[in-house]
């Protein structure tokens, strides 16, 4: 399994209330933090996810949403 380093995190969350927010924050965090991932290490400079959270009500749904997507994109890394 290889450690996944993030040096900052931005989300842009016009519509969700604060509370909300923190909580998306930190189920994404959670849940990369639980990610199973191997193979040779990487540098990744910029990642972006683009997820809607119109279509979703729940923040950790969005979690898991962003998170998905965030690890296609770390596996596919040169």
């Amino acid at each position: 399994m290889r450690d996944i380093t993030i040096d900052s995190m931005v989300l842009q969350l016009p519509a969700m209330p604060e509370f909300d927010a923190k909580r998306l924050a930190l189920e994404i965090t959670r849940r990369l933090a639980d990610a199973k991932l191997s193979g040779a290490a990487g540098e990744i400079p910029k990642l972006r996810v683009d997820a809607p959270a119109s279509a979703v009500k729940d923040p950790s749904e969005l979690a898991e949403r962003i998170v998905a997507q965030m690890l296609r994109e770390i596996r596919q890394a040169p």
